[in-house]
């Protein structure tokens, strides 16, 4: 841990250095901008908007300058290259530096939460050009960072963690039941449609359904499983409908985990059609 606190550190110096001279800095397009491009631009020592660089868009995410503008909106359009094209190489950079970030338990839960939630939306944006590799990079950031500890004897990682808050050595620099559970939604709402849910989907395979509904509380499979529930639910399915969605028996998801889908508890079960 404290040689990715160093390495967030080296990259930060760089973003948090003085701002350049507003004659050395790039102007924005003259004219109205849309609204979304208005957040995506930071303000520089005069107040002038600017189109983001690298190191202004992680200004933005760890000290922002500008509190109008989105703390996530400047990474996403660099790494999408919304407003101007950028090397291969460059992009690479500075979404490992997002990584370094969310990575680093040494910055507050907000600031972690919005350098990964900026990998997620450049995987499928509604701007720009798609940053794909961003993608393999969250699946990291879940399989190395959150879950390292895993390896209980089961392919549970949540409920190892779990596990692992209660043993006695437990400090606090170890990965959380939270931390897990939010790096695992981000992986699946980076693509719920394809890579996300496929990923979601062995994840459920994996670790197989939990032996009691207290269990279910802190396992992946119930964790993974609720995913897909409340996404179809957020997206507008009904009860029925989003339950139709899961890739398990219905009936088994809500003995086990159907307090976590907040599912009505006289609402009937279904088993899935064989």
């Amino acid at each position: 841990m404290r040689r990715v606190t160093m390495l967030v550190a080296a990259v930060l110096l760089d973003a948090l250095a003085p701002w350049p001279a507003a004659g050395q800095a790039r102007e924005a397009d003259e004219g109205p901008q849309p609204w979304a491009h208005r957040r995506a631009m930071v303000l520089d020592e005069g107040g002038e908007l600017r189109i983001p660089t690298p190191e202004t868009a992680l200004r933005q995410l760890v000290v922002p300058r500008d509190p109008e503008g989105s703390r996530i909106a400047p990474a996403v359009a660099v790494l999408t290259q919304l407003f101007e094209s950028r090397s291969r190489a460059e992009l690479d950079a500075f979404a490992e530096s997002l990584v370094r970030l969310a990575s680093d338990k040494g910055y507050p839960g907000p600031v972690r939460f919005d350098a990964s939630s900026a990998l997620r939306q450049v995987v499928r944006p509604q701007e720009g050009v798609p940053y794909e590799a961003a993608f393999d990079l969250l699946v990291g950031l879940y399989e190395t960072h959150q879950v390292g500890l895993a390896g209980d004897g089961r392919n549970d990682p949540i409920a190892a963690i779990y596990a692992r808050h209660r043993a006695a050595d437990f400090n606090e620099s170890m990965p959380s039941v939270l931390d897990a559970r939010g790096a695992l939604h981000t992986v699946y709402l980076a693509d719920p449609e394809g890579r996300g849910l496929e990923y979601l989907l062995a994840a459920i395979e994996a670790a197989g359904p939990p032996v009691s509904r207290e269990a279910g509380l802190r396992s992946t499979w119930c964790s993974a499983n609720d995913f897909i529930y409340r996404h179809a639910r957020f997206s507008g399915a009904s009860t029925d409908a989003a339950l139709g969605a899961l890739p398990v028996d219905s009936a088994t998801y809500h003995d086990l985990c159907g307090l976590m889908g907040s599912i009505p508890r006289d609402y009937p079960p279904r088993r899935r059609s064989r």
